[in-house]
């Protein structure tokens, strides 16, 4: 009977031993399932959490983008009043300088008058005084003469 006992001690064993397997199994198979189920979940839950960065950092790069355009357009306006402040300074400036190039012209015509006037006292001056001494002008004040004569007419041709 001892091995009888003993064969039925091994069977209860190997009965046992199979019922615990069968038990773990179904446990792995059941923490298997749980770990898949909360590895789905932790992945719903990352990709909405990828999902919200990447519509917060749109949302950033638009504000981004029409701060952008605004700062450009703000650039572009003070450019183009910029431009016509400078074409109303140009504009200025050559009037001004067409005056002033005028202003000159007349300063030159009045020196040309004053001198042909004095050029002409001056000659007057010297015939009065050779006249007056009852000789002739002496040579240096004949070539001055002569060199102011050919001055002012080389001044009038010029006018």
């Amino acid at each position: 009977m001892a091995n009888a006992d003993n064969f039925k001690a091994l069977a209860e064993d190997m009965a046992n031993a199979y019922t615990d397997r069968v038990k773990r199994i179904k446990e792995v198979k059941k923490e298997t399932n749980q770990l898949v189920k909360d590895i789905g979940e932790d992945n719903k839950k990352l990709k909405a959490d990828t999902q919200g960065l990447i519509k917060e950092f749109t949302g950033e790069s638009k504000e981004r983008a029409a701060d952008t355009a605004k700062f450009l357009g703000e650039c572009k306006e003070e450019d183009e009043a910029r431009a016509a402040d400078t074409a109303k300074l140009l504009k200025g400036f050559k009037a001004e300088g067409k005056e002033r190039a005028a202003a000159v012209a007349d300063l030159l015509a009045d020196y040309k008058k004053e001198r042909v006037e004095t050029a002409g006292a001056w000659k007057g001056l010297l015939s009065t005084m050779a006249a007056t001494r009852k000789e002739k002008p002496s040579p240096i004040a004949e070539a001055a003469a002569k060199a102011e004569e050919k001055a002012l007419a080389l001044a009038e041709v010029v006018e």
